[in-house]
């Protein structure tokens, strides 16, 4: 399963080059002016804000199926301090 949150996060760093792509050389002049660029970075932001998304939500599902790995978590036993 940690696959599906890595394939998610490579997901999110193609579209960030993707992004990083079309705008290398370019301005913001030249943004305003080119429909097809500023159609491809939405395009390539909404791919990233999905598969962000999808990965938080496979978390929060690992979290609420593992409550050991959950932020809130308090352990049932003090630590041992020589532990920490």
């Amino acid at each position: 399963m940690a696959s599906v949150a890595r394939k998610r996060l490579l997901n999110v760093v193609a579209a960030c080059e993707a992004i990083e792509l079309f705008v290398s050389e370019k301005n913001f002049a030249d943004y305003v002016k080119d429909h097809r660029l500023r159609s491809a970075m939405k395009q390539q932001f909404k791919i990233a804000g999905e598969a962000l998304n999808q990965y938080l939500m496979y978390v929060f599902d690992a979290c609420h199926m593992h409550p050991e790995i959950s932020p809130d978590h308090k352990p049932s036993k003090p630590i041992d301090p020589r532990l920490r």
